[in-house]
């Protein structure tokens, strides 16, 4: 699980690079933590598909050039290599890439399995999810309260209140991945493990430190 969260923040460093250069070094090294980070768990999977819409949102901005394409299709192709073998071996033993999981959209079966994503949230109560549990059970506690929800909520309007002439994309999907990711932990993990939002509180901690520096609070404010 701590592999699950530096890996992800592994590959959101390298969105960050690539957004400035779309370079072979850079989309390798994004791909191989991705790819790595696919690989590491099965759960991890809506967290790759996060992390992998910036990139090809770089691609499709650049759909004309011959090097985008080529980065594109290389990008694909070190993720499978450093994190397909799982899937690869199920798909090729059983026809489905997530087996055991019987994946089912909009009730029409599309990879067939022997469990239904019901029997992983069978165990899991919506109490499980609860505000007080996630900051003072298992959790996220004091740094939760005073940096990571205040700064998932201010972030995005702070930002752009401020009017940074560095805000885009890039930034503006950053401010909102961790709603994203908390979204994902919700309602598409089966599995109500506060283990899962670790990357959401870095994020959260980065964000807090980018609105401080946005608005240039007394750095006094946050010193320890």
């Amino acid at each position: 699980d701590i592999m699950v969260s530096t890996l992800f923040l592994a590959a959101l460093y390298y969105l960050f690079l690539l957004s400035k250069e779309l370079s072979i070094k850079n989309t390798v090294l994004f791909s191989i933590s991705l790819g790595l980070l696919l690989g590491t768990k099965t759960t991890a999977s809506s967290f790759v598909l996060l992390l992998y819409i910036p990139f090809f949102y770089y691609y499709l901005i650049n759909i004309n050039s011959k090097k985008a394409t080529l980065l594109f299709l290389m990008s694909i192709v070190f993720i499978i290599i450093t994190g397909g073998f799982s899937f690869i071996r199920n798909f090729n033993e059983t026809g489905n890439p997530f087996y055991p999981l019987n994946l089912q959209v909009f009730n029409k079966t599309i990879f067939k399995g022997v469990i239904d994503l019901v029997v992983y949230k069978a165990h899991t109560l919506p109490q499980d999810y609860s505000l007080k549990k996630i900051l003072f059970s298992e959790g996220l506690g004091a740094q939760g309260l005073l940096f990571i929800f205040p700064a998932l909520l201010i972030g995005l309007p702070a930002t752009v209140f401020k009017k940074r002439k560095d805000f885009g994309f890039t930034h503006f999907y950053f401010l909102i991945l961790p709603i994203l990711s908390i979204l994902i932990y919700r309602f598409v993990i089966p599995m109500a493990n506060l283990r899962y939002l670790y990357a959401v509180l870095a994020m959260g901690m980065v964000i807090s430190f980018y609105i401080v520096d946005t608005f240039n609070l007394p750095k006094k404010l946050i010193k320890v």
